[in-house]
């Protein structure tokens, strides 16, 4: 396929999308602008229909369930060095058979084609889409799809499965940027998941240490800072700290107590720091039976808001390498 013709294709691609567009325009009720899945798979399926069966295209992909894509090899070409290499062999039939399902091959052509890629809902289809990619070499769908990794569609609700798939396709640096969203998980309290079977124990093992690393660091950060927190209201347990009298506040023992328990299981900083987390010690101290009981610790907790910051963001600025 000549220059010309490839823009000739490109052209009609063109054509195509601004008559789904006024389609759209005159018939609302037509085509729904919902993102749900029925509307979203209706959409898909017209504009599969008419991108992959046009009369004009040299190369059929007939796929593992029989079902044919007619593409244009320019195009292919142009976005796989696989493809550019495997149309240069002599062929004697213009059908290529994949083995992949078509549902995933009409994913990855609407990477491939020059339209707006589709919506991926879920992290099965993510994972398969970012292996067929990376086995027929499509770097520019591969760097869209890693992209979508770290959306957070998907970092909030299954961070671990993310962090198995970037490992398992050697994807360095999502991986260390997926790390911080594990650790809202307590790794050893988890149900085994099929996740684990895509990874190597010492993955596992590397991610558990990390873990347990940075727990320990941020409970060192928070005990080294307690002389910091002071109620001008209570006086708490005496401690001694390089030689001199340290007082820290009631609401801070009890606050630094149940944080360990929590950092002792997930190390991330959004529970221990969170506005409710920190209330509840207000609560105990002020509840407490003992001669600590202290009515000004709420104040004191308002006033070491900034400090509290500073403190969680020096606990997020560790290290998140495995």
């Amino acid at each position: 396929m000549s220059s010309d013709d490839l823009r000739t294709v490109l052209n009609q691609l063109a054509q195509l999308q601004a008559q789904l567009s006024a389609l759209q325009l005159q018939h609302p009720d037509s085509i729904p602008l919902s993102t749900s899945s029925s509307t979203t798979s209706k959409v898909s399926e017209s504009l599969s229909d008419s991108l992959f069966t046009s009369p004009d295209a040299d190369i059929t992909l007939k796929t593992s369930d029989n079902v044919e894509f007619k593409v244009f090899s320019r195009i292919l070409s142009e976005a796989s060095p696989f493809f550019a290499t495997m149309f240069t062999l002599p062929s004697p039939s213009s059908t290529i058979d994949i083995p992949e399902e078509s549902n995933l091959i009409d994913l990855l052509l609407r990477f491939i084609y020059p339209i707006p890629d589709p919506p991926i809902r879920s992290l099965s289809t993510l994972d398969a889409l970012i292996a067929t990619s990376i086995k027929y070499d499509l770097s520019g769908p591969l760097h869209s799809l890693r992209s979508l990794l770290l959306s957070p569609q998907f970092t909030s609700s299954d961070p671990f499965r993310l962090f198995c798939i970037a490992v398992r396709h050697s994807l360095s640096p999502e991986i260390t940027l997926i790390i911080p969203h594990t650790f809202t998980l307590s790794l050893l309290e988890m149900p085994l998941t099929p996740s684990l079977h895509h990874i190597s124990a010492h993955s596992f093992y590397r991610l558990l240490r990390l873990h347990q690393r940075r727990s320990s660091l941020a409970k060192e950060i928070i005990h080294s800072a307690r002389a910091n927190f002071k109620c001008p209201g209570c006086n708490a347990t005496h401690l001694v700290n390089g030689g001199s009298s340290v007082y820290p506040s009631a609401w801070w023992n009890d606050w630094e107590s149940r944080a360990f328990e929590e950092l002792d299981k997930r190390p991330g900083t959004g529970v221990v720091f969170s506005p409710a987390f920190v209330a509840r010690s207000a609560k105990a101290a002020m509840s407490s039976a003992s001669s600590r009981r202290c009515q000004d610790c709420p104040a004191d907790i308002l006033n070491s808001q900034g400090s509290l910051d500073a403190l969680r963001a020096k606990i997020d600025a560790l290290s998140c390498e495995l």
